[in-house]
């Protein structure tokens, strides 16, 4: 008997009207080619509708359901059907998996930092240095303004970096010598020498 395919653009031959028990190799076989599960989904639901066509056909000529065409056509025709029902389980589960990965990853703050030396204070005397060295003055601009730009880089609370901006210094000097000592170590592995003798300069005024 001549190959028949499946149905024009199918990529598999099979003959509905004259199925066999190796036939469903033959699709699994196809379906092992195909990368992804949609397209697997896509080829079963296509088959199974060519089975619903074909159904009467098949009764009409059968002598009962032992009989062994009306037999090998039913078997083909749930095994697609059991194939398809494990796949979209398959697929549901896949779309769970990855909603739940985008869910966790969303519960992570974008300004959450595992390194507790990345302080308000400090990020605050950071900004503080490059926004003077683009000339500018913090005379010149409302602090609301400033805390404002900040929290947009940082992700901080606002309330926080607006009481930074109104006082650059920690309650003791031994606290804002370690700010400045650690962001002065930034400026200066970055080769910004203009502003690491700004911030000598604000050292030597304590």
């Amino acid at each position: 008997m001549k190959e028949k395919e499946a149905w024009p653009g199918a990529g598999f031959n099979l003959d509905f009207a004259h199925l066999s028990e190796n036939d469903f190799d033959v699709v699994k076989k196809h379906l092992e080619s195909l990368s992804d599960i949609e397209t697997k989904i896509f080829v079963l639901s296509r088959i199974l509708i060519e089975c619903n066509y074909h159904q009467d056909i098949y009764s009409k000529r059968s002598f009962g359901r032992f009989d062994t065409p009306f037999r090998v056509f039913v078997q083909f025709r749930d095994q697609c059907s059991e194939l398809r029902s494990k796949l979209r389980k398959i697929q549901e589960l896949d779309r769970h998996f990855e909603l739940s990965k985008t869910k966790k990853t969303d519960q992570v703050p974008e300004n959450s930092n595992l390194n507790s030396e990345f302080t308000t204070a400090r990020q605050v005397w950071a900004i503080h240095f490059l926004l003077e060295a683009s000339g500018l003055s913090r005379d010149r601009v409302e602090k609301t303004e400033v805390a404002r730009f900040i929290e947009f880089l940082t992700g901080k609370n606002f309330d926080n970096i607006y009481k930074r901006v109104r006082n650059l210094h920690s309650v003791s000097e031994e606290s804002s010598q370690k700010d400045l000592d650690f962001v002065r170590e930034y400026f200066n592995k970055l080769g910004l020498t203009s502003i690491v003798k700004k911030i000598d300069q604000e050292t030597k005024e304590f």
